[in-house]
């Protein structure tokens, strides 16, 4: 990202005091500090008003290889793409 790009806390949008995405076309970006609870507990109440407002779509974290020894066609090289799969 460029070094002017607008962050704001994800906090203050979830509080209101700030506006997060302007637009549809924008995306969100969440950037944890690495504490897990707090990781855990932002991504439960996330994926929870998602649900509520049946919005986002469901991703495959982890691909389903025909090898699971050989990861390498989902590194993004030449010989492989990660599929997403949008919500039922």
């Amino acid at each position: 990202m460029p070094s002017d790009f607008p962050v704001v806390d994800l906090w203050r949008v979830l509080a209101g005091s700030e506006e997060g995405r302007q637009s549809r076309d924008q995306v969100t970006f969440f950037d944890s500090v690495g504490f897990a609870l707090e990781d855990y507990s932002t991504l439960r109440y996330i994926n929870t008003q998602a649900e509520r407002r049946n919005l986002g779509i469901t991703i495959e974290l982890v691909p389903r290889a025909q090898d699971p020894k050989d990861l390498f066609p989902f590194a993004g090289g030449s010989s492989g793409k990660v599929k997403v799969r949008r919500a039922a």
